[in-house]
């Protein structure tokens, strides 16, 4: 709970402020501001395994367990104290535009229901009434939920593969650590090119276009386990489409309930 709290402080406010300066390419920006938050761990996977499992103990090694355990608290004070100062470092840099601010030469878009842009602004307390919310709620934890899926299962999944010692070794020892990173890096440019995308093409058809490839690759994922390249492509495509989730959702709710309150209005929408 302390975690997903943590999170959901710092989370929200880049986004809030971000989408503000740049009404004109709100998906791209927003895909940006979260795509750190997605391509992180391709570092901090390494730093992890640096300070819990130092001496790249195997999972079955007799003394694993106990050797990893005792570096835990330790990894966890010293993850805290970086991502202190790089939130508190971050925070010095994000400020709102002034009342009325729009780019230059920028004419907001017309409202329509075609491409999902109300015009209007929506007050958290308003915005929890409307059955747009409660559809958007949904749909996010629908989508987001089959990723999570891979995300939390890749690795055992992986060690089923059918591709020789080799990769079954490889499998076992590091290169988890560099599957993830690797994956962890489509997350992040997943976020910023579904976003480029929602600018594009509009919210609603850059998601549709994006569930239908979501789904496409889980239904054929299991077909991955007779080659270690196909399994790596089709796990970071899965991550890919997994990222465009935090970039299209903000983009939904400022097109939805406007972008005054994109702050407390996003907040209640990543509850899902």
């Amino acid at each position: 709970i302390i975690f997903g709290a943590g999170i959901g402080f710092g989370y929200v406010c880049p986004i809030a402020s971000a989408g503000k300066w740049f009404p004109d390419k709100k998906g791209f920006i927003n895909g940006i501001a979260v795509a750190g938050f997605g391509a992180g761990s391709f570092i901090f996977n390494y730093v992890i395994k640096a300070l819990a499992n130092p001496t790249n103990l195997e999972t079955d090694h007799p003394n694993f367990v106990s050797t990893v355990s005792k570096n835990i608290p330790l990894m966890f004070i010293i993850l805290g104290i970086i991502y202190l100062i790089l939130i508190i470092g971050g925070a010095f840099t994000l400020s709102n535009p002034p009342e009325g601010w729009k780019p230059e030469g920028w004419v907001p878009p017309a409202p329509s229901e075609k491409s999902g842009i109300s015009g209007l602004e929506f007050e958290r307390s308003q915005t929890i009434k409307l059955p747009q919310f409660w559809m958007l709620w949904a749909t996010f934890i629908l989508s987001a939920i089959s990723g999570l899926m891979v995300i939390g299962s890749y690795a055992a999944f992986a060690k089923t593969v059918d591709a020789g010692d080799n990769f079954i070794y490889v499998i076992g020892t590091v290169d988890f650590v560099l599957i993830g990173s690797l994956a962890a890096l489509f997350n992040g440019l997943g976020r910023i090119v579904w976003g480029k995308m929602a600018d594009i093409i509009t919210y609603k058809r850059a998601m549709l276009l994006m569930f239908i490839t979501q789904a496409i690759l889980l239904f054929i994922y299991f077909t991955t386990n007779n080659n270690e390249i196909y399994f790596l492509l089709m796990t970071c495509a899965i991550y890919f489409c997994f990222g465009g989730n935090f970039s299209l959702f903000p983009t939904a709710t400022t097109d939805l309930f406007g972008s005054k309150n994109l702050g407390p209005n996003y907040g209640m929408v990543f509850t899902a």
